[in-house]
């Protein structure tokens, strides 16, 4: 390489050092998208941690609104009273609320997403992952709205509702997971110490440090991540997470 030559070659190496590729995941492999800013990059990433909390707020305040709401319509009904104006039909209640959930899982996906670095489009296989996320919980929330107009369940049916706000995080952690399959990534099982915790959260930390390849068969696989309904504790008030660990 002549002396020209290596010189311009140090000059575009200096100015695109502050430069990264945008990644998006892979099952197989890791493959970068468009290059951009490293420190925006950065900001990103961590932007989607601090935005998680005002997604769950909003969705909590909405579903709680549409539950007075419902609850209210019931009442009416009960009463005989279905023509009143503001008697909205129970099922139409029902459909706010899940494309109320459905918006919330998906923004929280893609923040998870966004926290493995991961600033492409969701894929068929991401839509996929929400669609059977949405279909569980769904089906309980037919069951919550069913038993409200029997006047059944023993727990409040504000904190009920809250549960679904709170499984919102599930969505991000599999965002979060699948976002980045590097075979470089390295992921582990993070329990609160200040909180108590379940047998599987207990279970799944003790695991250690695994490749994200290896955390998705023994874990995620099988329907787990931090705030997911199938672990024991049923996420609810489950303050574990997930870390990528930084060589």
């Amino acid at each position: 390489m002549g002396t020209h030559t290596l010189i311009r070659y140090r000059v575009l190496i200096k100015s695109v050092a502050h430069l990264r590729r945008a990644p998006r995941g892979g099952i197989k492999r890791y493959v970068g998208g468009q290059f951009i800013d490293n420190a925006l990059w950065q900001e990103e990433q961590k932007l989607a941690f601090t935005s998680l909390p005002e997604l769950l707020d909003g969705l909590g305040t909405n579903l709680n609104f549409l539950l007075q709401v419902y609850e209210q319509n019931v009442n009416l009904t009960r009463a005989g009273i279905t023509t009143a104006k503001l008697n909205i039909p129970l099922s139409t209640i029902e459909a706010r609320m899940k494309s109320a959930i459905r918006e919330a899982y998906a923004n929280a996906y893609r923040y998870g997403r966004r926290g493995a670095g991961n600033l492409t489009s969701l894929r068929a296989e991401d839509h996929q992952r929400l669609i059977a996320l949405r279909r569980d919980e769904f089906k309980y929330l037919r069951k919550f709205l069913d038993d409200i107009k029997r006047g059944r369940g023993r727990m409040n049916y504000g904190k009920r509702m809250d549960m679904y706000r709170a499984a919102t995080r599930e969505a991000f952690w599999l965002g979060f997971v699948y976002g980045n399959t590097s075979d470089t990534r390295i992921l582990k099982w993070d329990c609160d110490p200040k909180k108590e915790h379940c047998t599987d959260c207990i279970a799944f930390s003790n695991l250690g440090q695994m490749k994200t390849s290896e955390f998705i068969k023994k874990i995620v696989s099988h329907g787990y991540v931090p705030q997911s309904g199938k672990l024991e504790c049923m996420g609810y008030r489950c303050g574990c997470s997930i870390t990528e660990v930084k060589k």
